[in-house]
């Protein structure tokens, strides 16, 4: 599982409204033919530039496959040989374009599809505008298929790693497995509780992890010596949500990452953390996030004795005010990953359709 989302303010990965650009390009492409007629299937996808330029943005859409295929009443195996991406053109019709399919942790092509698939959206994009999109796919048959043979994109296999071990959480403890793998409790200084992994809720792939303090002002997990580098700008970031059953009206969540030395001693600057805290409520998932250390300004890099960080992930109270934090978090997708200068206004917004099917379209 990867969530690639960027940055500043709005970090926050926004499926942006709908705005048809002036030139009618939706409506002159709404079909786009049906170009691949051995793949049978294919997702519309609206892409819009917000309120930035974009010059060959590079696209990024978190696909579940095995969802699709449940939402199409298809049985099968994703195949992923089969995945094309074409563009409208001008004329209405549709062109391909080169992609890269990148699959998350733990990905299985029957119960667990789920992965990124990437392109560079060719041309100049003005502000405002929308353009149409269809990735096709189809699942596995008699006949195997080949991989589409593409040149470098010179982007999604040249995008910074998430430096996180299990940031999904797919892998669990092989002693215990309602545990996960590289994610022990905290020091228990603070509070009490358990962790234990759970199927539902998700925000991707199967698993999340459960965070329950039972006692005190603060628990989580923790994951240390996380490779970092000197002089570099990194986003942290989770996805979390309370469970309806807390008392009181809101939860706190933190995530920090503790910068250190080689040599495991904390870095020379004072307060060398980064670290983001909100409320989180039961009714939907929140992205925690944060650009830059604390408590300066957002575009603060690291040290330049920086080599590890140290991940806290906590469900925090009040000691100041005698508030506990007794209750449960689920959390998901975390991410410690270097922000290049290009990651510096949101993406490109994506907004998916249902899917369509060869038959039902080519009868129209």
């Amino acid at each position: 599982m990867r969530a690639r989302i960027f940055a500043a303010t709005a970090f926050v990965l926004v499926l942006l409204p709908i705005l048809p650009h002036a030139g009618g390009r939706l409506r002159a492409a709404e079909s786009g033919g049906w170009l691949f007629p051995e793949i049978q299937l294919r997702v519309p996808l609206t892409l819009n530039s917000g309120i930035y330029p974009r010059k060959s943005p590079l696209v990024r859409w978190k696909a579940d496959f095995t969802a699709l295929l449940r939402g199409a009443n298809v049985d099968g195996s994703l195949d992923v040989n089969s995945l094309r991406v074409a563009a409208a053109t001008e004329s209405g019709s549709a062109k391909e374009i080169p992609s890269h399919f990148i699959p998350a942790d733990g990905f299985d092509p029957r119960a667990a599809a789920q992965g990124e698939l990437a392109w560079q959206a060719p041309g100049e994009m003005a502000a405002l505008e929308s353009r149409r999109y269809w990735v096709y796919f189809d699942v596995a048959g008699t006949t195997p298929r080949t991989a589409p043979q593409y040149p470098h994109l010179g982007g999604p296999d040249d995008r910074p790693a998430n430096a996180v071990r299990n940031p999904g959480f797919e892998r669990v403890d092989p002693k215990d497995p309602t545990k996960p793998a590289e994610w022990p409790i905290t020091d228990a200084r603070y509070g009490e509780g358990r962790l234990e992994i759970v199927h539902q809720p998700c925000h991707g792939g199967r698993n999340a992890l459960k965070i329950q303090c039972t006692e005190g002002y603060g628990f989580g997990c923790r994951q240390e010596k996380i490779p970092m580098k000197p002089n570099t700008l990194y986003r942290v970031s989770v996805w979390a949500r309370a469970d309806a059953a807390n008392p009181g009206e809101m939860t706190t969540m933190y995530i920090l990452v503790f910068l250190t030395q080689r040599d495991g001693r904390p870095v020379a600057t004072p307060r060398a953390v980064i670290e983001c805290g909100d409320a989180v409520h039961p009714e939907q998932w929140k992205y925690l996030a944060k650009l830059g250390l604390y408590p300066y300004h957002s575009d603060v890099k690291t040290p330049s004795d920086t080599a590890y960080g140290s991940v806290r992930i906590q469900l925090y109270g009040d000691g100041a005010r005698k508030r506990l934090a007794v209750g449960a978090v689920y959390v998901d997708d975390v991410e410690v990953l270097e922000v290049r200068p290009e990651d510096m206004i949101p993406p490109v917004g994506i907004q998916a359709e249902a899917v369509e099917k060869a038959d039902t379209v080519k009868g129209k």
